[in-house]
């Protein structure tokens, strides 16, 4: 335990010095004797008398006039009288020794002054300063004893070893903090121009690949993944799993784990890599799901890289065959035999020839939490920052104009308003009041999934997260992307409102009903390509209907399925879906 810091002990060791210094100029000598001095109102004349106690004594008399100048000195075997005196080596080596112990205990608490201080300037400029006068004071004490010589060349030496060290920590902090601004910054930039690099490429080698239906793949195989295990259901899978991985969880199913209300958070690209035999993508993925160890159950909050590969000239399904997890030749909905054939076509699929699938998982963290803490509110970290716009934002606008054929000005006020409000509006209504299955024909699969396991966990604890007085207050267009199938825009919205959590018997348990909470994201919507013109016609944008056959929106089901036309209508095919809310303290665009 640190009970003094250094710089105090510093000051305890120079005042401790001083009074030594103190002590050998007045109050006791080196032999142990005292002495007696006199001055008169003459400037001109002074007299001193000393005497010692010691085996050995001296005493000198002198006086000194303007004319005459006297010297007297007496010298025999037991006296000796002399206008200087000094006392023996024997009689000044205890004092020695302790101004080595103070410059010595000194020394070694400068260093750590020097190491531990570096932003403290006037210590060390202090600790210099003392140093030097330490020096000269202890040269002019020991000047005439050739024993202590020694100790005066260890002090230089140390004084040395002080500063180079000092130099030393300097150059390296100012290089550390140098690498530690500078390093991240310029490996994010080369980091996200290498991947819009690698992007650009691997869209140039399939015309029809499209990120809205790899993550919807890749999120179907996620669920899927974790749901199987330990099922006799999970071998289907194997055409999307590398045998490695299908090995490991083998092993695992002895234990009788069980994963369930899986829900993802997001999914991003990190990293894109192609190879003459391959090609990878990298995804980080953040979700949360309950893990049943022996009639246990414990909530995880798990963020991990998952490696997709398949071979370099695979092309990208249709969308029928992406959009869930299916026979890549055929798209039937998986079902293999033990050889791997496709019960339905008899295809023998092997992993990466016709689909993408499983090569590695890198577990990055994973802790537990409890449903309780959905009550506990943090301070929103991004609302202030810098909105992020896409880099060609501009010339995917102009893609997107020439593939609708229509007025982009006209069009972008009726999608803010028609759209994008609307849709705001009506998704948080039904969020305070727990009816989430009342938008569920304008949210994407991933999207319904993930914030209804917190519906129903508000539901079970007995608690209403209420957002009133909701006021949208500005959206910015941010990013405009198009593919062979779908186009997607991006809006960073900035809104507020109160924001608070009651229970049962209407008490608040957190947020606020008197400060309103400020809040931006960024919402992005996805259609299939060409939709947007058409719905601006037929101006059949419907909150409250199926826009496939009109019915009523609450005869959708969870799985986005109208019942009443059989269409699937969170994909995008007949109005906007939104697909993704990201908070703006993690987009990255």
């Amino acid at each position: 335990m640190k009970i003094f810091s250094s710089s105090k002990i510093f000051a305890i060791l120079f005042t401790l010095f001083l009074i030594s210094l103190n002590a050998n100029n007045g109050f006791t000598r080196p032999g142990g004797g005292s002495s007696f001095s006199t001055g008169g109102d003459d400037d001109n004349s002074s007299s001193s008398y000393s005497s010692s106690s010691s085996s050995s004594s001296s005493s000198s008399y002198s006086y000194d006039d303007d004319d005459d100048d006297y010297d007297y000195d007496y010298d025999d075997d037991d006296d000796d009288y002399s206008s200087s005196s000094s006392s023996s080596g024997e009689d000044t080596t205890p004092w020695i020794t302790v101004l080595i112990l103070f410059g010595l205990a000194t020394y070694s608490f400068l260093v750590i002054d020097f190491i531990q201080m570096k932003k403290v300037w006037w210590m060390n400029i202090g600790a210099v300063l003392f140093t030097a006068l330490m020096l000269t004071t202890e040269w002019t004490v020991i000047v005439d004893n050739e024993m202590s010589h020694w100790w005066f060349v260890v002090n230089i030496l140390l004084l040395v070893f002080i500063l180079a060290t000092k130099i030393m920590n300097f150059i390296k902090s100012s290089t550390k903090v140098v690498s530690s601004k500078a390093s991240p910054a310029k490996q994010t930039i080369k980091k996200k121009v290498k991947l819009k690099s690698e992007y650009e490429k691997l869209v140039e080698k399939d015309l029809g690949f499209s990120k809205v239906l790899f993550l919807d793949f890749v999120s179907s195989l996620y669920h899927e993944y974790y749901h199987k295990q330990g099922t006799g259901e999970f071998n289907d899978l194997k055409v999307f799993l590398d045998e490695r991985i299908l090995s490991n969880v083998s092993k695992q199913a002895a234990s009788k784990n069980k994963y369930s209300e899986i829900v993802i958070g997001t999914i991003n690209i990190d990293a894109i890599e192609s190879s003459p035999t391959e090609s990878i993508i990298v995804l980080k993925i953040l979700s949360n799901y309950t893990l049943s160890v022996q009639g246990k159950s414990t909530r995880y909050e798990v963020s991990e890289k998952w490696l997709m590969s398949r071979k370099p000239n695979v092309v990208t399904p249709e969308p029928e065959k992406m959009q869930q997890l299916s026979c890549p030749n055929c798209g039937a909905p998986v079902k293999l035999t033990n050889s791997g054939e496709c019960t339905y076509c008899s295809t023998v699929v092997k992993n990466g020839d016709m689909q993408w699938y499983l090569k590695d998982i890198f577990s990055e963290q994973k802790r537990s939490f409890t449903v309780q803490s959905i009550a506990h509110y943090t301070i929103e970290a991004g609302t202030n920052l810098p909105t992020v716009f896409d880099e060609k934002l501009k010339q995917n606008l102009l893609q997107f104009w020439m593939d609708n054929k229509l007025d982009f000005s006209k069009f972008l006020s009726e999608f803010k308003n028609s759209i994008v409000k609307n849709y705001f509006f009506a998704i948080y209504e039904s969020w305070t009041n727990l009816e989430w299955h009342k938008v569920r024909h304008l949210l994407s699969d991933r999207l319904y999934a993930s914030n209804n396991y917190w519906i129903e966990a508000y539901k079970s604890e007995g608690l209403q997260n209420k957002l009133t007085k909701l006021k949208l207050n500005d959206i910015e267009l941010v990013k405009i992307e198009t593919d062979k199938y779908y186009e997607s825009i991006t809006v960073r919205l900035k809104a507020e409102c109160y924001d608070y959590i009651e229970n049962k018997k209407g008490k608040r348990i957190g947020g606020s009903k008197r400060q309103k909470r400020k809040f931006s994201e960024y919402w992005t919507f996805v259609e299939y390509k060409g939709l947007a013109a058409k719905i601006m016609e037929t101006d059949s944008v419907n909150l409250f209907n199926c826009p496939s056959c009109g019915a009523e929106a609450t005869q959708i089901g969870e799985a986005g399925v109208c019942k009443h036309c059989d269409s699937k209508i969170s994909t995008g095919k007949f109005s906007w879906v939104l697909s993704s809310i990201t908070q703006d303290e993690v987009y990255k665009g």
